[in-house]
């Protein structure tokens, strides 16, 4: 099964162009003002325009309903992708794809709930961690991890053997591939 990847906070129209030549499946856009990644909807616009291949994700934490309808329309997004307190009602609101973001690993009926309305659940580092669990991931069952992005704290020291550990659908790489906040390494 091949592992898919994501590269996430891309800021810049030269490393979708990197990615999109290493072969890269999905291209994140954080709408996050906190993050140091985060781009305006005129900058994503420029950005979106370079993608040409990859699946495009927009990444969104405290967004009303009717801002992220309204990215994801002007974006033509693949997927939206939703931090913070999990809503199931909310997802429902989407008439695109929703990939559901955890801080840390939910417990098993959660993550099945999730996944019976999204295509995809992501699972990153809990707050205060350097890393995801990838051990407890692994220990999910393989038609969650199927349908997993795996996130926190991925570099590529670690990538290999958290995915030879959990086998999920995709890894999602950010601050672990730069070489400054928003400046992918090539």
């Amino acid at each position: 099964m091949k592992t898919h990847v994501k590269f996430c906070g891309m800021t810049r129209e030269e490393d979708i162009e990197a990615a999109e030549k290493m072969g890269v499946d999905f291209i994140g856009f954080i709408f996050v003002p906190s993050s140091a990644r985060a781009v305006t909807i005129d900058e994503a616009e420029h950005l979106r325009a370079a993608v040409h291949l990859a699946k495009t994700v927009g990444v969104f934490q405290g967004h009303s309903d009717e801002e992220i309808v309204k990215y994801a329309a002007a974006l033509n997004l693949d997927f939206i992708q939703l931090h913070g307190k999990p809503d199931l009602h909310r997802i429902k609101n989407f008439s695109k794809p929703v990939i559901q973001a955890f801080r840390g690993v939910p417990d098993l009926i959660t993550a099945e709930v999730f996944l019976s309305i999204c295509p995809f659940i992501l699972i990153d580092k809990a707050d205060g961690e350097e890393e995801a669990d990838f051990d407890a991931i692994a220990r999910l069952p393989s038609h969650i991890r199927s349908k997993l992005f795996l996130a926190g704290g991925l570099t590529p020291k670690n990538v290999r053997s958290a995915v030879d550990r959990v086998q999920p659908f995709a890894v999602d790489c950010a601050r672990g591939i730069e070489s400054e906040a928003g400046i992918k390494d090539h």
